[in-house]
């Protein structure tokens, strides 16, 4: 493992090639120091020494979404600043830089607590949704393709449902873009059914046993519908719910993260080349990301685990090619320590 320190208490990692070299690069949100953390890739597994944005006084910056929403060929970085209850925007200027934070009000006394960047109305514009945690809502923000975007629905979650997690995609296979949220108060995943206008129905939920921390959608058992897999904090396990397209799911497989794990993110991959798609997982608890192999009927082989560090409480998890040899790599958020680890592959996930 590879430790590059960030600022205070990082909580997010996001990963792309913000400065069109070909090479990967990180953006960390800190939750404290009222900073986002910029890392540029070397492309070959190291990084520049960072470069942290302002957030600005008391923003408890949470989560974060990368795209190009001023339509100029850069990519932009926006992040949930929970305590200052808004959304900032970030400019790709080129060379390495970025504009000062611009920021969007989510309404005084929100939460936000995570966001994703999509074109919701079909007008090639990113738009944004965001959900707040606090008030049982999710917010979309139409884009205007200039870096502005506009505050239009607000999309209730239910009473006390604590909605944190979002995920855009097509779950009900209309070819339309839909929201789903993990409702993480009330145990249960909701999916909002898009008309490819920016509107959304009533949310529809599926019951799960646990509250979901992190989620990640993808076709696990190949019948071209989407599965959604969770990370279950309270349970140390992930379960699979295997959608039956309506934007409604099945609970079929839970699979153990390990006692005391704390699974805090999930994500996917194809980290040893099978065509099938395994689970990468962070758990916080006992400090390691654990990989599930994935198999041909949706199932996942038991955990192989990667130590992030003693005390190291790892809580998030993105994947990438960093050194260019065609293999999947994988970098943790290090909660307590300030740290990412960056963990280069050898292809032994089997």
């Amino acid at each position: 493992m590879i430790s590059l320190v960030t600022g205070l208490e990082p909580m997010a990692v996001k990963t792309a090639d913000l400065n069109n070299d070909s090479f990967l690069d990180l953006v960390v949100a800190n939750r404290a120091g009222n900073t986002t953390s910029v890392f540029f890739g070397y492309g070959n597994g190291c990084f520049a020494q960072r470069i942290d944005l302002s957030t600005g006084p008391n923003a408890g910056t949470y989560a974060i979404a990368i795209g190009d929403v001023n339509k100029d060929n850069q990519l932009d970085i926006v992040v949930v600043n929970r305590h200052a209850s808004n959304i900032g925007v970030f400019l790709g200027q080129g060379d390495k830089k970025f504009s000062k934070q611009k920021t969007f009000s989510t309404g005084t006394n929100s939460t936000p607590a995570e966001l994703a960047l999509h074109d919701l109305n079909n007008d090639t514009f990113l738009d944004l949704v965001v959900s707040d945690h606090e008030y049982d809502r999710v917010f979309v923000f139409l884009g205007t393709g200039d870096g502005e975007f506009i505050r239009t629905r607000d999309l209730s979650t239910g009473n006390s449902s604590g909605p944190y997690l979002i995920l855009i995609n097509d779950f009900n296979n209309d070819n339309l873009l839909d929201i789903a949220i993990g409702n993480g108060d009330v145990n249960n995943v909701g999916v909002f059914l898009g008309d490819g206008k920016g509107n959304f129905s009533q949310q529809i939920t599926t019951y799960i046993k646990s509250g979901p921390y992190a989620f990640v959608a993808v076709d696990f058992n190949k019948d071209g519908i989407l599965d959604i897999a969770t990370a279950n904090y309270d349970s140390n396990n992930t379960s699979i719910l295997f959608g039956k397209g309506d934007g409604t799911f099945t609970l079929q497989n839970t699979f153990s993260t390990g006692d005391g794990s704390l699974p805090y993110a999930v994500t996917n991959g194809d980290f040893n080349r099978d065509n099938m798609d395994d689970l990468i997982i962070a758990n916080s608890g006992t400090d390691n990301v654990g990989i599930l192999v994935g198999t041909s009927d949706g199932t996942f082989r038991k955990q192989k685990t990667y130590s992030t560090g003693r005390g190291s409480n790892a809580v998030e998890i993105t994947i990438g090619d960093f050194n260019r040899d065609n293999q999947l790599d994988f970098v943790s958020v290090n909660l307590n320590n300030n740290t990412i680890g960056i963990f280069l592959s050898t292809c032994s996930y089997n």
